[in-house]
């Protein structure tokens, strides 16, 4: 009791927000509540004002805060009396143009709900985007606000560096109490708290009311002070620091069999200009395990994945190829053009070279020609991609259906396996069933083939991938053999491993495998890809041949 009394809670909090040891500070806090014998009475409010020396001495003198919760998100006029003229002033957003507000607490006539109004200038800052219950930085979707309807709170970090930008301070006020009802007398007391950010005064006293018989509060306020300077990526931009670069693996000395390391920074490298002549080439190819690949399809919201370059929203770009090793190649002046952090990314998985650059790759990049998807798994997509584009042509219809808008970013995220997981291999085939099977148009071909022949003798009718069979065999398609092999295939791999109870040993027997066969998924992967890319790229031709069309 005697804590509560005192406000032991609340004056830690606020000594924490002034020494900067907190994660939240909040802009408001406004709670009432009956709690046993004790009503508590909370409401905390700020503003921010210009920060100098003599401000802050100025503010820190008293407890009292200097402006309200009137001060802010009411416009009003007044006159202004002088010899001269009696001026009428229009007013609205600031008080006695000292205090501006971070947050309008804004109270109504004809009993509405109070509103709380952030001042947009710090939503705007880092562009921050509205949901439920705040407000997030779009790239890294942290919360910087939180809004609930008793409190809004600002990431702490984000607030001074705000401040930093604005050049001004934040200041908390307080005015929290509690009412006690109390069978023993208590003495009243009165205590003052000062250090170089807060003060702070406390009152226990007695109180003429039925119910409580005794209340404390305490008055005071904290200020929050910006950094240094600001932290916002465009000030950065503005007023560069030292750019830091990685040392990567470019090779293998010959006599002593240590690793070559070079830095990235590309002013130190050659070029086909003269730039540094004896030193590595900006296109020295760099090999990392394809592990590295993990970060970027594992977040596609973020992170897309092309046939030759990573993209991070708008942020940066690095061009990349798989080669015939599995290795992922970039060059060695790229990796100096993203962000140092992902460098160091990058570095954990540098390897000694091993294998060539791709061929498409090096055309793309040095030649700028055009060459088709460089990875199998972009080529799926590519020609699934022209199927439909002639089904449509031919036949009014595609023959696959558009991914779902919760499976779009497969697109981007699909991947052979990096690894030889288990785990990582379920997801695969789970994954090209989504963009093969699951996507068979079923309502296109039940339009072509009557209904009878799409169901089996007990009248139930067949899957999709049956189905495409049946459909393609009437349109005369002599590849459709070849396509439903490798679909079956896929689609008993997936059933087995990762649609119900794993079972290796059942997985092996769609194979043709002895049951205690040691699985090498990647290999499995790669041959489900490539033949299913081959079947796919036959049926494309055969359709292009094709002249006839099903009514």
């Amino acid at each position: 009791m005697d804590e509560l009394f005192c406000f032991k809670d609340y004056r830690k909090k606020y000594r924490d927000i002034a020494e900067n040891n907190v994660e939240w500070v909040p802009l408001l806090e406004k709670q009432k509540y009956t709690q046993g014998n004790i009503e508590h009475d909370i409401f905390s409010f700020c503003a921010i004002c210009k920060n100098e020396n003599s401000k802050i001495n100025s503010i820190l003198e008293n407890y009292e805060w200097g402006f309200t919760p009137d001060s802010f998100g009411k416009s009003k006029f007044y006159k202004v009396w002088s010899q001269q003229s009696n001026e009428i002033v229009f007013e609205t957003g600031e008080f006695d143009n000292e205090f501006e507000y971070l947050v309008a607490y804004r109270t109504f006539d004809n009993g509405y709900e109070p509103q709380i109004e952030i001042n947009p200038k710090l939503i705007w800052y880092y562009n921050l985007v509205r949901v439920k219950d705040g407000y997030i930085e779009p790239f890294s979707k942290d919360y910087k606000i939180k809004i609930s309807k008793n409190e809004v709170l600002v990431n702490l970090n984000y607030l001074k560096d705000f401040l930093a930008a604005i050049n001004k301070i934040c200041i908390i006020g307080f005015d929290n109490r509690r009412f006690f009802k109390e069978s023993k007398e208590l003495n009243e007391e009165y205590k003052e708290e000062r250090s170089e950010n807060y003060i702070c005064s406390l009152v226990i006293s007695n109180n003429e009311d039925d119910d409580f018989n005794y209340y404390s509060c305490i008055l005071g306020k904290v200020i929050i002070k910006p950094f240094s300077e600001p932290l916002h990526s465009d000030y950065k931009y503005l007023i560069p620091e030292e750019k830091k670069f990685e040392k990567f693996i470019i090779g293998i000395d010959k006599e002593s069999g240590k690793e070559i390391q070079y830095t990235c920074n590309e002013e130190e490298l050659a070029n086909f200009f003269g730039k540094n002549p004896g030193a590595p080439h900006f296109l020295t190819p760099v090999y990392f395990s394809k592990d590295v690949l993990i970060k970027y399809t594992n977040n596609p919201s973020e992170y897309t994945i092309f046939d030759d370059h990573i993209t991070y929203l708008n942020q940066w770009s690095l061009p990349y190829s798989i080669n015939n090793l599995d290795k992922v190649v970039v060059w060695l002046g790229d990796l100096g053009r993203i962000p140092y952090n992902e460098q160091i990314y990058w570095k954990s998985f540098n390897i000694i070279p091993s294998g060539k650059v791709n061929e498409k790759f090096i055309r793309r990049q040095l030649y700028s020609e055009w060459t088709d998807s460089i990875s199998k798994e972009k080529k799926l997509f590519e020609v699934i991609n022209e199927i439909n584009e002639l089904f449509e042509k031919k036949y009014s219809e595609k023959l696959f259906l558009d991914l779902s808008e919760g499976d779009s970013q497969l697109e981007s995220a699909f991947i052979i396996p990096t690894n030889n997981s288990t785990t990582v291999y379920q997801n695969f085939l789970m994954q090209l069933c989504k963009i093969t099977i699951e996507r068979i148009n079923t309502k296109f071909i039940s339009k072509k083939i009557p209904e009878k022949e799409l169901k089996d003798e007990q009248g139930k009718t067949y899957g999709s991938r049956i189905q495409l069979k049946i459909f393609l065999t009437k349109l005369g398609f002599k590849t459709v053999d070849k396509l439903d092999e490798v679909l079956n295939k896929i689609y008993n791999s997936r059933n087995k491993l990762a649609g119900h109870k794993a079972s290796l040993q059942e997985y092996n027997k769609i194979w043709g495998r002895d049951k205690d066969f040691k699985v090498d998924f990647i290999s499995d992967a790669k041959s489900l890809i490539n033949d299913l890319v081959n079947a796919l790229i036959e049926l494309a031709e055969e359709v292009k041949q094709k002249d006839g069309c099903i009514q």
